[in-house]
């Protein structure tokens, strides 16, 4: 399914014979002009065809700055009948053989020159940063790089369109013979007029998110605020721009401080025996902790399997019941039977509609067994914490939430592990790992899952050794969408 049409690439407009761009006269040798034209002629003024003339007050002769969209400061000192804008074409607005440089900053400095004002400072001074801001880009350009080559195109980058392709890829047998719910995710192309190509993924089908594609035609993903953004667009939207700018997509998010990332294995609710023999697969793979959806008539017999299943691996135990043991003294009772075996902590164990930060805390304090709150909300994670109601966080949430809340439990000392979307594909896998990537909090194995899936829809590409994520180092995601996979497992 595409959303939206070819955008028009920006082209320079030839200016009219009697060039408001460039007026007035010469003083000391430098131009003074209006801005307001080129203002008007181009996408926008910071982009605008500016530079210095000649003459007898500048001493190091014709000079072009900026252009309209794509000027790379290539042609610094060339002759003006050789000058052209990024895009081969002549420069414009020239006049007797020169054009117009910083013509806001200049114009003002020889008004203020011409009348004794103060401004003429500032003038200079904008002069001189200029030129200590071009002449090395210049000079980079030399030595066969220009940083700024897709600068101007990126400020004006617009998404064109966007694709939903909906799958349908089932559980792994163990799973999936149990009957697990599932049903279909929903990858997302987000395409922008520059050719760069966006990836995201939610669990939902494609109806669910077609309304929230006619307002991203046109937008920026540069000015668009990511952090904020919701899935499946913040996967896709960072990936434009970490490849836009030429960084993983992590560097946009703070500053990496570790180069892999920990994560659990999962089991839906299965019998003990075949628990086991899942707990036994995956300490091969190296995974050292098992998530379990559990349920309070045959928890502790699961513990003692998989216990024997993983003899003389140190292999943990995440007892996660969805609030499943519903009061704190069946909780209380099945932690005193579990003390055996080595339980890593009680995930949502008992009732919390509207939060009962009350049950948590006397639940905590009559067991010897760690005590986490999934959480999404940086308020209530401020509440458990106040409360004295738990040990630990599972956090869920845009990247914007996932920081409140990481902060939150590090000033507490709390350790935090995500899960920002649990039974999903290798996209969203991926961006989680950048996003964990950056977080110093005392970081517990996540629950993202694509491994529970008979394909991750990305080949592999997320590479995972040892029960670990690795953090990818490539541009963007770093990761490749498997086409022949996805045509294979898609639905619509």
């Amino acid at each position: 399914m595409v959303f939206g049409g070819s955008a028009q690439r920006c082209a320079t407009a030839t200016p009219p014979a009697s060039d408001s761009c460039v007026t007035g006269g010469q003083t000391d040798g430098y131009r003074s002009g209006d801005n307001s034209a080129c203002d008007a002629t181009h996408a926008s003024p910071l982009l605008c065809d500016t530079s210095a003339g000649g003459g007898t007050g500048y001493p190091h002769g014709p000079r072009v700055a900026r252009s309209c969209r794509c000027q790379h400061y290539h042609d610094l000192y060339a002759p003006p009948q050789q000058r052209t804008d990024g895009c081969g074409q002549p420069a414009g607005y020239v006049v007797n053989g020169t054009r117009d440089y910083a013509q806001g900053h200049l114009h003002r400095a020889s008004r203020a020159r011409r009348s004794k004002h103060p401004l003429v400072t500032f003038g200079y001074f904008s002069m001189v940063i200029s030129l200590a801001y071009h002449i090395p880009l210049t000079r980079r350009k030399e030595r066969g790089k220009c940083p700024h080559k897709n600068f101007a195109a990126m400020i004006l980058m617009k998404i064109n369109n966007v694709e939903l392709i909906e799958v349908f890829v089932p559980y792994i047998a163990p799973i999936r013979n149990v009957g697990h719910s599932d049903w279909e995710h929903t990858i997302v192309k987000v395409h922008t007029d520059e050719g760069l190509v966006g990836l995201g993924e939610i669990w939902s089908p494609s109806d669910a998110i077609e309304q929230s594609v006619d307002g991203l035609i046109g937008k920026d993903p540069l000015m668009m605020d990511l952090e904020n953004a919701s899935p499946p667009w913040q996967s896709a939207l960072y990936d434009i721009v970490a490849q836009a700018k030429e960084v993983p997509v992590w560097r946009l998010i703070g500053d990496k401080v570790r180069d892999k990332v920990a994560v659990a294995y999962w089991s839906c609710h299965m019998t003990p025996e075949e628990t086991a023999k899942e707990a036994e697969k995956a300490a091969a793979r190296g995974f050292t902790v098992h998530k379990l959806k559990a349920q309070a008539n045959d928890i502790v017999r699961q513990a003692e399997l998989m216990t024997k299943a993983t003899e003389g691996v140190d292999y943990a135990i995440r007892v996660d019941p969805n609030c499943g043991f519903k009061y704190p003294t069946t909780a209380a009772r099945l932690a005193r039977e579990l003390a055996p075996y080595n339980i890593e902590c009680f995930e949502d164990p008992v009732e919390k509609e509207n939060f009962n930060v009350a049950w948590y805390s006397l639940l905590r304090h009559k067991t010897d067994i760690p005590q986490a709150l999934h959480l999404s909300d940086p308020y209530n994670v401020l509440r458990a914490v106040k409360g004295d109601a738990v040990d630990r966080f599972n956090i869920s949430g845009n990247v914007a939430t996932v920081k409140r809340c990481a902060a939150i439990a590090e000033a507490a000392g709390c350790p935090i592990w995500l899960q920002t979307a649990g039974l999903c594909l290798g996209i969203h896998a991926a961006f989680s790992t950048h996003l964990q990537a950056t977080l110093p909090n005392d970081l517990l194995a996540c629950d993202e899952l694509p491994f529970v899936r008979d394909n991750d829809l990305i080949g592999g590409s997320l590479e995972f050794v040892a029960g670990h994520f690795i953090v990818p180092t490539r541009n963007g995601l770093g990761i490749t969408l498997d086409a022949d996979a996805v045509a294979h497992y898609r639905t619509r």
